[in-house]
């Protein structure tokens, strides 16, 4: 059996984060999905997908806590449904 550790992968998704906050506030590359009839009413997927990751960063942070068995249990139900 091989138990392996794999959360320093969030390093990855919050600089990925960090870039994607940064071109979005510029407004950077946005005029092609704007032009898309999926994006050019709002471009709220991008805001959903970027909330997606930090919470899988903050899952990934507690992960790696000798706590996280207790993670999660007090937040609400809406919450924990997007994992």
């Amino acid at each position: 059996m091989m138990l392996a550790n794999h959360t320093s992968v969030r390093d990855i998704f919050e600089t990925l984060r960090k870039q994607f906050k940064k071109l979005k506030q510029r407004d950077a590359h946005v005029q092609h999905f704007k032009e898309t009839r999926l994006f050019q009413d709002s471009l709220d997927e991008f805001d959903d997908a970027e909330e997606t990751v930090k919470l899988l960063c903050e899952e990934y942070k507690a992960a790696s806590t000798e706590s996280y068995i207790d993670w999660g249990q007090g937040k609400d139900d809406e919450q924990m449904d997007q994992f």
